[in-house]
């Protein structure tokens, strides 16, 4: 449930950011009412979409500001009721005054300083609006990059579908990447926790290699730790065989010195010159 004001009702309060200059007191808003909303794909797909950006991704030229947050309420204006997308990402907003208990599991537009730069819906039941109102409403506000990803094909045949905003209207975007942010979105099989072999949307780079989550990090790490080990061990086991063939070489090499040495000892004692023997 969100509390609304009519626009001469809305309480008003100093930026602290910017003294003088009065925004709307978003303490006297109504952020969430504790109803769980997710379904247990989208739920799963949130955290898909927050962990490995926080984890792995540098951030836009390599520095790492901005935010990725999921089912968190989006206020635009504290006379509108919020819109709830199941994932954004905002680079390069304002610092945010430290608002006890409003700003951390909400995002108002005023206080950090612009939209979001990537608004995603997914799609779980026909009464989301994901295509209708929401576009409508992300349009309007000038949210640049909007996605709808539908895995079941509730709306739509095409399960995943991004749209770019030129002259204020969303157009479809031929590819998932959004080249002002350096990093787009893209369909992935694989695990994922206790889901095995399953469909996924996942953040890419360039090449539409999957930005890794830290757990994947650290099985690759693992992996290659592994593999380096078994590396070692054969290198030194080669090591310890060369060695053991060297000692047998050296080992034979004097036997054969010790057998020349008797040899020769036995013609001397019969007098006879070992040397003559040789030529």
């Amino acid at each position: 449930m969100v509390v609304c004001y009519a626009p001469g009702d809305v309480p008003m309060m100093e930026d602290p950011d910017n003294p003088g200059f009065m925004i709307p007191d978003d303490t006297w808003l109504i952020t969430e009412d504790e109803e769980p909303v997710d379904s247990p794909e989208t739920e799963k797909e949130s955290r898909l979409l927050t962990e490995p950006i926080y984890s792995n991704w540098p951030g836009p030229g390599g520095r790492k500001n901005f935010m990725v947050m999921a089912d968190i309420g989006l206020f635009f204006s504290p006379t509108e009721s919020p819109l709830v997308p199941d994932a954004m990402l905002v680079v390069n907003p304002l610092k945010p005054a430290p608002t006890e208990g409003t700003f951390v599991r909400s995002y108002f537009v005023w206080r950090y300083g612009k939209v979001p730069d990537v608004l995603i819906e997914i799609v779980s039941n026909r009464k989301g609006g994901e295509a209708t109102h929401k576009l409508k409403k992300c349009a309007e506000i000038s949210v640049p990059w909007y996605v709808i990803y539908d895995p079941k094909q509730i709306s739509s045949r095409e399960v995943l579908r991004v749209f770019g905003l030129m002259d204020g209207t969303y157009q479809p975007h031929p590819t998932g990447y959004f080249p002002d942010i350096g990093l787009g979105l893209r369909l992935w099989r694989g695990n994922f926790e206790d889901w095995a072999d399953e469909v996924f949307l996942r953040w890419c780079d360039q090449d539409g290699e999957v930005i890794p989550t830290g757990t994947e990090v650290a099985d690759r790490v693992k992996v290659v730790a592994q593999r380096e080990s078994r590396r070692a061990e054969a290198q030194s086991r080669l090591a310890e065989e060369q060695s053991r063939k060297a000692e047998e070489q050296t080992r034979i090499a004097e036997e054969q010195t010790r057998r020349a040495e008797l040899l020769a000892a036995k013609f001397r004692a019969a007098g006879t010159d070992p040397g003559d023997i040789a030529r």
